[in-house]
């Protein structure tokens, strides 16, 4: 715990004198103009003060913007993240019964054709006994005519 309070304050200092070197060089290169003297003239004092007056205002407005503003963007982006797993969750449902929806008609379709295929079959086996002609058949009446042989079989 100590090691990452160490390394916060490490950054956090260097983050301060970042900011301190930018906001020297910016207000050195704005208010001082005569480099004769080794003293600054009263002009160039007052320049500077109001320079850093103006740039330690601005940062500390900056600071509570985003104070205030990261918490709602934060939520934001937690409410975004949680929708779309509400989101994916929903298609993962709809995905599965999409699924099931084909397996069932997969296996409709699979019991039609073994019963068209025992249809026929029967129908080449008992050439001599009347029998179902399934090419002349409505579906419906192969789909009717299989429901009976199956039955017939139970």
């Amino acid at each position: 715990m100590a090691m990452k309070f160490d390394e916060d304050g490490l950054r956090n200092f260097k983050d301060f004198l970042l900011t301190y070197n930018k906001l020297s060089e910016a207000c050195f290169n704005t208010c001082i103009l005569n480099f004769n003297s080794r003293n600054l003239t009263s002009e160039e004092v007052g320049c500077a003060d109001v320079c850093v007056s103006k740039s330690l205002n601005f940062n500390n407005k900056a600071v509570a913007v985003y104070m205030v503003e990261q918490p709602r963007h934060t939520e934001k982006r937690m409410k975004e993240a949680h929708n779309m797993d509400e989101f994916m969750k929903e298609m993962t449902f709809v995905r599965k019964m999409d699924n099931a929806r084909l397996s069932r008609q997969y296996s409709k379709l699979k019991f039609a054709d073994i019963s068209l295929g025992q249809l026929r079959k029967n129908q080449e086996n008992q050439s001599h006994v009347p029998g179902i002609d399934t090419d002349t058949l409505s579906p419906q009446d192969i789909a009717a005519a299989a429901m009976a042989e199956r039955s017939k079989d139970l």
